[in-house]
């Protein structure tokens, strides 16, 4: 059976910015999906996507290591600085 990217996409937000479902569920239900989701958590997620999802319970810890372990030089790690004008003074945000 092949998996449906977008099944993959929804899943992820689930768990890193949403935190409505857990790894766990998406091993015991679709363990099939598992390694495309944790894949596109290295890939596109943030670190402190992954301490926010093991805060909220939504990965364990070890799963976060496991997917943190994943990321490449190219895959994003910290969230960058932003910057902005607000009249004449410059404001930084993280």
């Amino acid at each position: 059976m092949s998996v449906s990217q977008l099944l993959v996409k929804s899943y992820s937000t689930n768990i890193y910015l949403n935190h409505s479902t857990t790894l766990d569920y998406v091993s015991t239900n679709k363990p099939e999906y598992v390694q495309p989701v944790m894949q596109r958590g290295a890939d596109f997620y943030y670190i402190e996507d992954m301490e926010d999802s093991v805060t909220a319970g939504s990965l364990t810890q070890e799963q976060a290591d496991a997917i943190l372990a994943l990321k490449g030089p190219e895959d994003p790690t910290n969230r960058p600085i932003v910057q902005m004008m607000v009249g004449q003074q410059t404001v930084i945000t993280e």
